[in-house]
């Protein structure tokens, strides 16, 4: 059994440890459904607006009761209470239980309650907080997912070229170059793609073209042409996925590869379309629209193992990089990024990451 006492730390000041109260008693109350429920037109049934908007159950503020005792001489009690009052009354902190020092809980707290009795004072704060307690280490720190390489196995690149209307084929070109033509109206009718490097004899890269009139071919990899030639036929979108040599491409087998590929199209009236990865489309399919340009990257994956609320990370990078979430990708600036459309709840998620730098990302999970 622990003989560790217990004690509260708000803000920069530890109860007992700094400021001589001792912790006697605490209460947090259970988180409280945040509901909006609207009744839909001809049924029966409602609908929570603050799930449906958010895509998840949202919670009421919590309450935290505390207590502390001060043993203090009663000539000291109102110098005990103005040096409290100073220090908290109706100021926002982080709180973090000694029994608990993983998490911390963050809101405004006051003063709200204070006995004095033969032994002493008993001070009650009234702390009003988030629902969620949060994680006070990154997850990514424990997993030693700081200062990442980008991309992370440097022996694996990839190689593609394209065959261009009134042009055929282009000279192959690498690791996220263009391939293809930007601003003079040509279509992309087919490509071909391989792996390069010490460590491409282990994996295969598949590809398929979505053609005009025809749609989805079947899967090429490794070199094979993908699309046609002397057809006039334009490629309108494109999947790209890396597995193990002979994997057929299934999610399962593109998550066994400990890299992957992220790449953008650009098409007709459109330009750049926003990075896709690991057999997402790129393009359009059923608006008629040619691709004319395509560009690749071997990319890092980085898997996060999320808990109970839903985060956006915060990702640190040394240069301008792509990042995905699988389904949809994003551009980051040097320094300091957070996208919006990114969040991360319970489970395990993978962020691929592009171009050449390092990351460092800060995902603080919150539970309830």
């Amino acid at each position: 059994m622990s003989d560790v006492r217990a004690d509260v730390k708000i803000g920069s000041k530890w109860m007992t440890a700094d400021m001589n109260l001792y912790f006697y008693d605490k209460a947090i109350s259970a988180p409280e459904i945040k509901s909006a429920k609207i009744p839909i037109p001809g049924t029966s049934h409602t609908i929570n607006l603050t799930s449906a908007l958010s895509g998840d159950v949202e919670y009421n503020e919590r309450t935290i009761t505390l207590k502390l005792i001060s043993v203090a001489d009663k000539d000291e009690y109102y110098n005990v209470q103005s040096e409290l009052e100073n220090y908290l009354h109706g100021q926002t902190f982080q709180i973090i239980f000694n029994v608990d020092p993983d998490y911390y809980w963050v809101g405004e707290v006051a003063v709200t309650n204070i006995e004095r009795t033969w032994y002493g004072q008993i001070f009650t704060l009234t702390c009003t907080v988030d629902p969620y307690k949060y994680e006070t280490h990154t997850d990514l720190a424990v997993h030693n997912y700081n200062n990442i390489p980008v991309p992370e196995i440097t022996t694996v690149g990839v190689q593609y070229s394209s065959y261009i209307q009134d042009t055929g084929w282009q000279t192959p070109v690498t690791n996220g170059e263009i391939s293809g033509t930007v601003g003079l109206g040509l279509r992309l009718e087919a490509i071909k793609i391989e792996l390069i490097g010490l460590s491409s004899d282990l994996y295969s890269v598949n590809y398929r073209i979505h053609i005009q009139d025809e749609g989805w071919q079947a899967w090429h990899k490794d070199g094979e042409v993908a699309g046609t030639i002397g057809e006039a036929l334009r490629a309108e979108a494109i999947q790209i996925a890396v597995t193990l040599k002979d994997d057929v491409v299934t999610i399962e087998n593109i998550a066994k590869v400990p890299f992957g590929v992220i790449y953008t199209a650009q098409i007709e009236n459109i330009g750049w379309q926003e990075p896709a990865s690991d057999g997402y489309l790129s393009g359009t399919t059923g608006e008629s629209l040619r691709m004319e340009a395509m560009r690749i990257y071997i990319s890092t994956k980085v898997k996060i193992y999320g808990i109970r609320k839903r985060i956006s990370p915060i990702m640190d990078c040394s240069a301008a990089m792509i990042v995905t979430d699988m389904e949809r990708g994003y551009y980051l600036n040097a320094g300091i990024n957070q996208v919006s459309g990114i969040f991360l709840g319970a489970g395990e998620h993978t962020l691929s990451f592009a171009k050449p730098g390092i990351v460092s990302i800060d995902y603080r999970g919150g539970s309830l």
